[in-house]
Protein backbone atom coordinates (compact mmCIF):
# COMPACT_ATOMS: atom_id res chain seq x y z
CA UNK A 1 0.00 0.00 0.00
CA UNK A 2 1.37 3.54 -1.07
CA UNK A 3 1.19 6.22 1.82
CA UNK A 4 -0.79 9.21 0.09
CA UNK A 5 0.85 12.94 0.33
CA UNK A 6 -1.22 15.36 1.35
CA UNK A 7 -1.08 18.57 -1.08
CA UNK A 8 0.03 22.14 0.19
CA UNK A 9 -1.88 22.98 -1.85
CA UNK A 10 -5.24 20.98 -3.24
CA UNK A 11 -5.27 20.04 -7.10
CA UNK A 12 -8.73 21.87 -9.47
CA UNK A 13 -10.37 21.12 -12.32
CA UNK A 14 -13.17 20.87 -13.97
CA UNK A 15 -15.36 20.10 -17.25
CA UNK A 16 -15.56 22.39 -20.07
CA UNK A 17 -17.94 24.39 -19.60
CA UNK A 18 -17.29 25.22 -15.63
CA UNK A 19 -20.50 24.02 -14.50
CA UNK A 20 -18.73 20.90 -12.47
CA UNK A 21 -15.25 22.15 -10.39
CA UNK A 22 -13.03 19.74 -8.15
CA UNK A 23 -10.66 19.75 -5.88
CA UNK A 24 -7.98 16.92 -4.72
CA UNK A 25 -6.42 17.14 -1.30
CA UNK A 26 -3.44 14.65 -2.12
CA UNK A 27 -1.25 13.60 -4.84
CA UNK A 28 -2.58 10.87 -7.73
CA UNK A 29 -0.61 7.70 -7.34
CA UNK A 30 -0.52 5.08 -10.14
CA UNK A 31 -1.12 7.80 -12.60
CA UNK A 32 -1.45 5.68 -15.92
CA UNK A 33 -3.05 5.37 -19.34
CA UNK A 34 -5.77 3.03 -20.52
CA UNK A 35 -6.96 1.81 -23.60
CA UNK A 36 -9.37 -0.36 -22.92
CA UNK A 37 -12.64 -0.55 -25.09
CA UNK A 38 -14.61 1.31 -22.53
CA UNK A 39 -11.94 3.79 -21.55
CA UNK A 40 -12.10 4.50 -25.38
CA UNK A 41 -15.67 5.22 -25.42
CA UNK A 42 -16.09 7.32 -22.62
CA UNK A 43 -13.52 9.80 -23.43
CA UNK A 44 -13.65 9.08 -27.60
CA UNK A 45 -10.47 8.67 -27.99
CA UNK A 46 -7.82 6.09 -28.03
CA UNK A 47 -7.10 6.50 -23.97
CA UNK A 48 -8.24 7.63 -20.85
CA UNK A 49 -5.83 9.40 -18.69
CA UNK A 50 -6.71 7.75 -14.96
CA UNK A 51 -5.06 9.65 -11.65
CA UNK A 52 -6.43 7.48 -9.19
CA UNK A 53 -6.91 9.32 -5.70
CA UNK A 54 -8.68 8.67 -2.14
CA UNK A 55 -12.26 9.04 -2.46
CA UNK A 56 -12.62 11.37 0.70
CA UNK A 57 -9.86 14.03 -0.78
CA UNK A 58 -12.19 14.40 -3.70
CA UNK A 59 -14.70 17.16 -3.41
CA UNK A 60 -16.82 18.97 -5.85
CA UNK A 61 -16.49 22.38 -5.21
CA UNK A 62 -19.63 23.89 -8.03
CA UNK A 63 -22.41 21.85 -9.38
CA UNK A 64 -22.93 18.12 -9.82
CA UNK A 65 -21.81 15.00 -11.26
CA UNK A 66 -24.18 13.03 -13.78
CA UNK A 67 -23.49 9.52 -13.86
CA UNK A 68 -23.56 6.91 -16.49
CA UNK A 69 -23.36 3.09 -15.49
CA UNK A 70 -20.70 1.51 -18.42
CA UNK A 71 -20.84 -1.60 -16.57
CA UNK A 72 -21.71 -3.93 -13.70
CA UNK A 73 -19.17 -2.86 -11.66
CA UNK A 74 -18.08 0.94 -13.00
CA UNK A 75 -19.70 3.85 -13.01
CA UNK A 76 -18.63 7.42 -14.69
CA UNK A 77 -19.32 10.36 -13.44
CA UNK A 78 -19.12 13.68 -16.52
CA UNK A 79 -20.69 16.76 -16.32
CA UNK A 80 -24.59 17.09 -17.58
CA UNK A 81 -24.13 20.30 -19.33
CA UNK A 82 -21.60 19.61 -21.58
CA UNK A 83 -20.85 16.32 -21.13
CA UNK A 84 -17.20 16.34 -20.10
CA UNK A 85 -15.73 13.13 -18.78
CA UNK A 86 -15.03 13.55 -15.09
CA UNK A 87 -14.31 10.71 -12.98
CA UNK A 88 -14.25 6.91 -12.94
CA UNK A 89 -15.87 4.91 -9.95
Amino acid sequence: MTDWQKLDEPLTGGCQCGAVRYKVGVQPINVHLCHCRMCQKAVGGPFAVICPVLKTDFVVTRGEIGWFHSSAVARRGFCRDCGTPLIFD
